[in-house]
């Protein structure tokens, strides 16, 4: 799974992201004076959907991880909005994931062919939103038609 912080009150989606990965594995991709890492790249944030939680889930958490004190923090979450960033990196040896154990039990690069099978586990509307995200990382890395190749290659949940 990736990583899955929300955004807070008045946080932009880049800092979310950013956050988010230092939350949960511990990875920083920007440098101490605010520039990014030599040779990575934010190339886009992009929404992917909504997912209704299951009831289960109703009222598990806040709206944001920010809103304890303030005329927020009654609304509890039924949805989930669900994004995607695409960040370049030259090498994965720059970011080592380490992680937060008590958000993550294992934190990973995997190729992205393994990724696509460990998403199955989840409930098939999340799979197919994970595939959706995976296949826009493709589309960046290699292109619309060679990522379409890769696709076909690929048995969708659909």
């Amino acid at each position: 799974m990736p990583p899955q912080e929300g955004v807070n009150l008045g946080e932009s989606f880049s800092h979310a992201l950013e956050r988010g990965l230092m939350e949960e594995c511990d990875i920083k991709i920007r440098t101490a004076d605010g520039g990014y890492h030599r040779g990575v790249y934010l190339r886009d944030i992009k929404y992917l959907a909504t997912l209704d939680l299951p009831p289960e889930r109703h009222g598990s958490r806040s709206i944001a991880g920010n809103v304890e004190d303030s005329l927020f923090s009654h609304i509890t979450m039924k949805k989930k909005a669900y994004w995607t960033a695409t960040v370049l990196a030259p090498s994965t040896d720059l970011f080592q994931p380490v992680p937060n154990l008590n958000e993550v039990a294992n934190a990973r690069w995997v190729p992205l062919d393994e990724a696509w099978d460990a998403i199955k586990s989840n409930r098939p509307e999340k799979t197919l939103l994970l595939e959706k995200a995976i296949y826009r990382g493709v589309q960046a890395l290699y292109g619309v038609e060679d990522a379409e190749l890769w696709r076909q290659t690929r048995s969708l949940t659909r």
